[in-house]
């Protein structure tokens, strides 16, 4: 082919022909016979090989041609975002074996893991357009970024933006103290005044929905609730038979 890839064979006795369409360097054959069109589609069929055309006296037949595409390529980083910013900061490590799913134009999937640098490559793609994703938590990570993105490649291109972030799980909360024998009705806890045992604590979400959660104090009159998500709570004692609440 010249320097704008055309190619021409002259002087051919009238009777039937092929063609064979060598790949460049670095290059794949593009889908044959697409768009119903003979003109404009690719005939490099397997192995570079057109379809036989048969040539009568004089004809000229322009219409065998050949589409090569390089393959693309897309990927990066799923990282711990240490500060929850969305920014992949100097000595945020990347988190090693998340699953990344690819989906193709044709809508079937892909997936990879990325390695123990929190790396990951999808590479030999067709151009078009790709979706990736990630999990929404990883081993307790919630994401700082979204959890899906869209690309669209052209031949050659490699994406290297698609990159995940995760923040380390929120720390869990508690709450708890004391229910006491509260002797001068004042409703301080002066000393000496010792704690109830066995009083039903049950805890509330601040919306006033059961959050499923009660508990006893203990011999001390010490009661806790433990693991708590971030939020609002608030609790109802039970008031011990015999006895009114204090102030």
């Amino acid at each position: 082919t010249d320097i704008i890839g055309f190619y021409q064979f002259d002087d051919l006795q009238p009777g039937d022909y092929y063609v064979v369409f060598g790949a460049p360097s670095g290059y794949d054959a593009s889908p044959a016979n697409q768009g119903g069109d003979d003109a404009t589609d690719s005939d490099a069929g397997v192995g570079g090989q057109s379809h036989t055309t048969t040539l009568s006296p004089g004809e000229h037949d322009p219409t065998i041609d050949a589409g090569f595409y390089q393959p693309a390529s897309l990927g990066d980083f799923v990282w711990l975002d240490n500060d929850g910013d969305g920014v992949q900061d100097p000595g945020e490590p990347g988190i090693p074996g998340v699953t990344v799913t690819l989906t193709l134009p044709d809508g079937t999937t892909l997936t990879t893991v990325t390695d123990n640098d929190g790396l990951y490559l999808f590479d030999g793609l067709v151009p078009g357009t790709y979706t990736v994703s990630v999990p929404a938590t990883v081993d307790g990570n919630n994401p700082t970024t979204p959890i899906t993105l869209t690309t669209t490649l052209s031949s050659g291109e490699h994406d290297p933006t698609l990159d995940f972030g995760y923040e380390p799980p929120t720390p869990l909360s508690s709450l708890g103290d004391f229910v006491w024998l509260d002797s001068d009705a004042d409703g301080v806890q002066d000393a000496g005044e010792v704690g109830l045992a066995g009083v039903t604590v049950t805890l509330f979400n601040g919306d006033g929905t059961a959050t499923g959660l009660s508990t006893t104090t203990d011999a001390t009159g010490f009661y806790q609730f433990d693991d708590l998500q971030p939020g609002d709570y608030y609790v109802v004692f039970g008031a011990p038979s015999g006895y009114d609440a204090s102030p």
